[in-house]
Order: structure tokens, then C-alpha cells, then sequence
């Protein structure tokens, strides 16, 4: 899990330093993504939930840059002989510190989300459950097919929910991505559970 994540992260952090090097106004767009994905949070999300993802960002923010030194030398300009170096790769290291905010910002938000994907899947495990059981007791045939493409869609809607969030440089309303993958994920549950074989 924290490998998976470590490995997101990196994936984000190259897209983003890409941004910077290959487009103009790279840094602009990526400022603006920061503000653009604070405003969705601020529109859709009630007072201790943006206290929450405000937190998050901030303590962060803090372990990665300020509990390193990172953040103190780069804004004391390091020494003599990397002044020059840090100035040439500024706007890098900026590109750097925004897509780790917006990428722990975005990752407070599916944190908020866990209780309310976990209560549909355990709803979408119940009601699999009980078509599972009368499939078994009314004769119902097996569907090996059924089962394991759920299965497998269970899998990569939830790969998917937390790759398609978390690493594009652009401002996406949570609500394009959550609620997708939410009913995919719990279709593709309950029907893994109906479907699983009837005797074990």
C-alpha cells in the first residue's frame, strides 16, 4: 500500500516537472490547478472537512520540506556554490512543492472519502450475499464468467479511483472521478459475491 503510494507520487511529481519543462507557463498552470482544486473543495465540502484537508496539506507540508531542512535552504539560497543552481532550477523546485501539495490535498480528500466507500461495499457485499444465496437454494447456475471479470473490475476501479485522482496536473471536480468509480466498484463487488461458486 505505502509502496503503491510512493510510487503515485512519484509518477505525479515527474507529470508535474514535465509541466514546467515542456509548457511556457507550466508553473502558471499548476498555481492555478492549486486554487482551481481549493475552490472545488471549498464549494462541496462543509467547514471541518476543509479544516481537515487544510491539516493535511500543512502537516505535510511540514515533515517533507521544514522537519528536512529543505525548506530553510532553499529559501536561504543554500550555499555560494548552489545559489546559482538553485536559481536556474527555481521554477522546478516550485513545480516540485506545488504537485506535493495538490497530490496530499487530493489524497486528503479520498482519506475523507474511505467510510463512504467502505459502507457501499459492505451494503454491495450484503445485497451479493443474498443474491448468492438464492441463487444457491433456487437451483440458480454458476457464472465463472461474471465472477472473475467483477472481480478483476473491483481491482482496477479502485487503482483506477486513486491513479486518474491523483496524478493529473489539472484541476478535476472529485465528483467526475468518485462517483464513476464508486458504482463501478460497487456493482462489480455485488456481483462478484452473487456470482462466486455456490458450494465452497
Amino acid at each position: 500500500m505505502f509502496m503503491s503510494l510512493l510510487m503515485i507520487l512519484v509518477t505525479t511529481l515527474i507529470t508535474d516537472l514535465g509541466i514546467v519543462l515542456l509548457m511556457d507557463d507550466g508553473l502558471s498552470l499548476l498555481k492555478s490547478t492549486y486554487q482551481e482544486e481549493a475552490s472545488y473543495l471549498s464549494d462541496s465540502m462543509h467547514v471541518q472537512a476543509q479544516t481537515f484537508v487544510s491539516d493535511w496539506v500543512n502537516i505535510s507540508y511540514h515533515w517533507a520540506f521544514e522537519k528536512t531542512g529543505i525548506h530553510s535552504y532553499l529559501y536561504s539560497g543554500g550555499s555560494q556554490i548552489t545559489s546559482n543552481l538553485l536559481s536556474n532550477i527555481w521554477p522546478l523546485l516550485q513545480g516540485a512543492v506545488i504537485g506535493f501539495q495538490i497530490f496530499m490535498m487530493r489524497l486528503a480528500v479520498i482519506v475523507l472519502m474511505m467510510p463512504f466507500i467502505l459502507l457501499i461495499m459492505i451494503i454491495a457485499v450484503v445485497d451479493g450475499y443474498l443474491g448468492w444465496f438464492r441463487r444457491r437454494t433456487g437451483g440458480g447456475r454458476e457464472s465463472g464468467f461474471i465472477y472473475h471479470r467483477s472481480k478483476n473490475i473491483v481491482c482496477w476501479s479502485i487503482v483506477g479511483l486513486w491513479f486518474f485522482y491523483l496524478v493529473p496536473p489539472f484541476a478535476i471536480d472529485p465528483v467526475y472521478i468518485f462517483l464513476p468509480s464508486i458504482i463501478l466498484l460497487g456493482l462489480s463487488t455485488r456481483f462478484s459475491i452473487q456470482y462466486f461458486k455456490k458450494y465452497i
